[in-house]
């Protein structure tokens, strides 16, 4: 059997921990040569859901470049998202909760959020929290456990989330600037370490 798949250079510093690795790939809309990545990366004690982008040229990667190593960062192997979609001039990308719980209410840690950037990876001057220092100003919604699907309709101008909740909790949102979710306050889901009734 022929393997016609042919290597396009090493992904740098993926940091491979429980959910974690290489976690999205997405083509710009706006350059056919630039791919984004996100991927969880090691930072000290901490792993980090991390957005990168690259150039793609000749079936080979180069100009490797971290736009936002997010502060997320826990010692679990759990929930790092992450999903990269596009709208007319932003980038999205989702960050799960780290599986630490009080991060998805917690509005200086980028876990638990959406984040709306600049291609560049910059705060988008409209998002929601970018006058308040306290705040990370890259959050576009929050209170989420660990979007993993997400997808801009361009022709309706929304953004569209899959979060899986626990047991029975999963969610599909649409996705307002600036608005809350609910995790962990509110979830349709019950604990994992509950019983389990029949048929369940």
């Amino acid at each position: 059997m022929t393997n016609h798949y042919q290597p396009i250079g090493l992904v740098p510093n993926v940091h491979v921990s429980g959910q974690g690795g290489l976690l999205d790939i997405a083509v710009s809309p706006f350059d056919r040569k630039t791919i984004y990545i996100t991927y969880s990366k090691a930072t000290g004690k901490a792993i980090e859901t991390t957005l990168a982008s690259a150039r793609y040229e000749n079936n080979q990667l180069s100009s490797w470049q971290d736009l936002l190593v997010t502060y997320s960062g826990s010692d679990t192997g759990r929930h790092f998202g992450s999903r990269i979609t596009f709208d007319s001039q932003h980038l999205y990308f989702s960050v799960g909760d780290r599986g630490v719980r009080e991060n998805g209410q917690n509005l200086t840690t980028h876990a638990g959020s959406i984040l709306r950037v600049q291609i560049n990876g910059h705060p988008s001057a409209q998002n929601p929290f970018i006058d308040d220092e306290k705040k990370r100003q890259e959050i576009w919604s929050y209170g989420h456990r660990n979007p993993q699907g997400l997808f801009f309709d361009l022709e309706q101008q929304q953004l569209w989330s899959i979060e899986h909740g626990p047991r029975g909790g999963d969610e599909i949102n649409l996705i307002t600037q600036g608005a809350n979710y609910g995790w962990p306050v509110t979830s349709h889901g019950k604990e994992y370490w509950g019983p389990i009734a029949v048929g369940e």
